[in-house]
């Protein structure tokens, strides 16, 4: 009986030994994964400290010149232009997810679901701190002090000198980047964004609050909404925005009406995302011990697949092109 207990013992210590193991190997992959990711982001902080990023140039000079041209708006220009700085929204952004992935890198070494969901995140991090990603990220607020100077600024995406022929007040590009503002939910259940304080000025330029259902319907093109949602996005931002969309389906649903999510069809517009590359689902990043429950987890371990992600995964070039004296989205630095 004393042996068939320690044979019992040995078998649970070997056992408890080879899960160890395995939990120890893939806690160092995912660690070697947060270098390579962090390597990427010194990277991407040494071509814009250099200025090899050109659209940053471009923002710098935009902001500059609608300073001059409308003083009182400085505020907002200056906000938007920050965007160039390694203090802009969009890189601390990712500074920030890359901080709260590593965190997690202890609790994710212990299940191979929640390992590949971080190496999701690990991979769209990196994708996104890549310079000519980075690049066309900025195009959104470029565009956004493009249509502040009253077409005495090009766009980066359509005819030299044009104002866009969508009556949405400037600033629309931005709405449902998660850099500038939050989805939030009034008491009637009405959802409507909420801009952050620096960019509060945008509210002003709107008749009424900008409700989710009316901007799904007919938003402006943007690099973030058409292209960079998955790369842009933390996976926090992504529930939250799965949530927002599953309500106002359901609130559609209610009233008997047809809900059209603002991310299931390609925008059919003068602009020209034919140069910008694919923003695919994560796959850099590989570990056999994360893949090893492929079949065990539940749904809720998979990663997200809305309408946002199959947006971001497809090719899109514009049934127009673009004008002679158009600008494109060009690459960065390397």
């Amino acid at each position: 009986m004393q042996l068939t207990r320690l044979v019992i013992f040995a078998m649970l210590s070997v056992m408890l030994l080879g899960c160890t193991s395995d939990e120890q190997r893939l806690a160092k992959e995912l660690e070697s994964f947060h270098g390579h990711v962090a390597s990427q982001i010194q990277q991407l902080k040494t071509h814009i400290n250099a200025g090899r990023v050109r659209n940053i140039a471009l923002l710098k000079s935009y902001a500059d010149v609608l300073s001059v041209q409308k003083p009182e708006l400085k505020p907002i220009i200056k906000a938007l232009a920050k965007d160039a700085t390694l203090e802009g929204p969009i890189f601390t952004s990712l500074v920030s997810r890359l901080h709260d992935a590593k965190v997690q890198i202890p609790v994710a070494a212990k299940s191979p679901a929640t390992a590949r969901a971080l190496i999701d995140e690990f991979n769209a991090i990196n994708t996104a701190a890549k310079s000519d990603y980075f690049n066309m990220a900025l195009s959104d607020p470029i565009n956004v002090l493009a249509d502040m100077s009253e077409g005495k600024l090009a766009s980066v995406n359509s005819g030299a000198g044009q104002v866009s022929s969508h009556t949405q007040a400037s600033g629309n590009q931005l709405v449902g980047n998660p850099n500038y503002g939050q989805w939030q939910t009034d008491n009637s259940g009405t959802s409507f964004w909420a801009w952050y304080g620096q960019y509060a000025f945008f509210s002003s330029l709107f008749s009424q609050p900008v409700r989710y259902a009316d901007w799904s319907r007919n938003r402006r093109p943007s690099y973030y909404n058409d292209y960079g949602y998955n790369a842009y996005s933390s996976p926090k931002q992504k529930q939250q925005y799965q949530a927002t969309e599953q309500k106002v389906r359901k609130k559609f649903a209610s009233e008997g009406k047809k809900f059209q999510s603002p991310y299931a069809k390609k925008t059919t517009t003068n602009t020209d995302f034919s140069n910008t590359p694919k923003v695919s689902g994560p796959g850099k990043f590989k570990s056999a011990y994360a893949s090893k429950s492929t079949h065990q987890s539940g749904s809720n371990n998979k990663p997200y697949q809305s309408s946002f992600a199959k947006a971001n995964n497809q090719t899109y070039t514009s049934r127009t092109k673009n004008t002679s004296g158009s600008r494109s989205y060009g690459s960065g630095g390397k």
